[in-house]
C-alpha cells in the first residue's frame, strides 16, 4: 500500500512540475514587451497610375559595387584564367590552378588592379621565377611574360 501511494505521489508531483514549467514558458512568451520596432504601419502605399503598387526607390552608390576586371592567365600545359584576389596553385581539387605534379597546396598568385605577386608555400619543392629560386613565404612581383616553374611544369604569366 505504501509503495502505491509513494509512486502515485511521485507521478503526481512530476506531472504538476511539467505543467507548471509549460505554463511559465507560455506566460513568459505572452508577456514579452512590445518594442517600438514591433509596431507595423498597416496602411498600404497608394497605388501608382497604372494601378500597381509603386516600386520603392533605393539609392545605392555605384562606387560600392565597382571593381576592375583583371585579365591574367597562366599558360603552359593548359591555359588557366586568373581572377582578381588569391589564385591558389596545387594538385588539390580546391585550387584554381590544378597541377598534378605539385604539392596539394603549393603556391598562390595574388592579383589586384595594379600588381600581381607570387608566393611559394612548399619548402620541399621550391618554385622558380625566370630561373631564380623563390624563397618560401616571400612575395615576388610578377610582370607580363614571367615564367614560373612549379615542379616539372613551366607556366608563363600573361596579363592583358
Amino acid at each position: 500500500m505504501r509503495i502505491r501511494i509513494r509512486t502515485a505521489f511521485i507521478s503526481l508531483v512530476g506531472s504538476a512540475l511539467g505543467a507548471l514549467v509549460g505554463v511559465l514558458v507560455w506566460a513568459r512568451r505572452r508577456r514579452r514587451p512590445i518594442l517600438e520596432d514591433d509596431t507595423i504601419d498597416m496602411a498600404p502605399p497608394p497605388p501608382s497610375r497604372n494601378g500597381r503598387l509603386p516600386i520603392p526607390e533605393i539609392d545605392i552608390p555605384i562606387q560600392d559595387f565597382s571593381f576592375q576586371v583583371v585579365e591574367a592567365f597562366l599558360v603552359g600545359s593548359g591555359e588557366y584564367r586568373l581572377c582578381q584576389g588569391e589564385n591558389t596553385i596545387g594538385q588539390h581539387t580546391s585550387n584554381m590552378v590544378r597541377l598534378p605534379e605539385a604539392s596539394p597546396y603549393h603556391a598562390v598568385i595574388e592579383i589586384d588592379a595594379e600588381r600581381a605577386e607570387f608566393m611559394d608555400w612548399q619548402p620541399q619543392a621550391p618554385s622558380e621565377i625566370n630561373g631564380q629560386a623563390v624563397a618560401v613565404g616571400e612575395r615576388y612581383p610578377l610582370a607580363d611574360g614571367d615564367e614560373i616553374r612549379i615542379g616539372l611544369t613551366t607556366l608563363q604569366f600573361i596579363r592583358r
